[in-house]
């Protein structure tokens, strides 16, 4: 039952720290659009489909250590294009399908309006 139980404030502590970090960091201008996971799976699911080890950071995640953004296309909001982390106020990592740099003018463009929006540093990029 204690795994249950874990599980459970865990779950919690995942949807607070999501909440706080979706006021911080929501953002959309033009085609795309930062997501914050709110749940476990989201982030296990964006792990799957990018082939990195996000997955890893679920306990860190839960800690509040650190946060996870996605941008994705709004037209295809449900599709994986590029998984952020977010520490101390800086874009620590910006990483494509399998850890690639997804270095785009968009995708340039769209970080440093977002980064200027929310006062982040690009750390990574």
């Amino acid at each position: 039952a204690l795994i249950f139980i874990k599980k459970a404030i865990d779950a919690k502590k995942f949807a607070e720290n999501a909440q706080k970090n979706t006021e911080l960091y929501d953002y959309s201008y033009e085609n795309l659009f930062v997501m914050v996971p709110n749940t476990v799976e989201q982030v296990v699911e964006e792990a799957t489909n990018q082939h990195n080890c996000l997955a890893t950071y679920v306990n860190r995640l839960i800690s509040g250590d650190t946060c996870v953004a996605f941008i994705r296309y709004k037209e295809n909001p449900d599709s994986s294009y590029v998984t952020c982390e977010i520490r101390d106020g800086a874009l620590v990592q910006i990483k494509g399908f399998s850890n690639s740099n997804p270095r785009t003018s968009e995708l340039s463009k769209f970080i440093d309006k977002w980064c200027k929006a929310k006062k982040l540093v690009v750390h990574h990029w």
